[in-house]
């Protein structure tokens, strides 16, 4: 049996997230590079410099990639043989998320409804719970 503490959970979430959000693989650094060198039209090598120079910034800075991070969905498997302990899984994984869109600078532009009620889902309350 193997024992995992939630806040080794929370921390992983949070840094695998942030990571997911300001980290490209090199091999997608270089498929960039090679398409502003390969583009043809002027626009396209327009754009995709443009490209270039933000994810340049973002690694410089320690920002995300792009301001838009999306929504957030996990997909996490658990074996048998493993047990939880100090709190809730569920609550761990979701501190997690909170926590590193606070620390990682991430846009919480999730609402609750897009047509009829774009209030922000909860960020306020995750957001005191890290402010201090």
């Amino acid at each position: 049996m193997r024992t995992v503490t939630v806040d080794t959970i929370k921390n992983t979430v949070k840094s695998l997230f942030i990571d997911a959000n300001t980290v490209l693989c090199p091999e997608e650094e270089a498929a960039i590079a090679n398409a502003e060198k390969s583009e043809t039209s002027t626009l396209g090598k327009k754009i995709m410099g443009m490209i270039s120079d933000n994810l340049a910034a973002a690694k410089q800075c320690g920002l995300p990639i792009c301001q838009d991070t999306g929504m957030a969905v996990l997909f996490v498997e658990i074996g048998q043989e493993v047990h939880i302990s100090g709190g809730n899984y569920e609550d761990a994984i979701n501190e997690g998320v909170a926590a590193a869109y606070v620390d990682g600078r991430l846009r919480a532009s999730v609402v609750k409804d897009p047509i009829f009620d774009r209030t922000n889902t909860m960020w306020n309350k995750m957001k005191k719970a890290f402010d201090g």
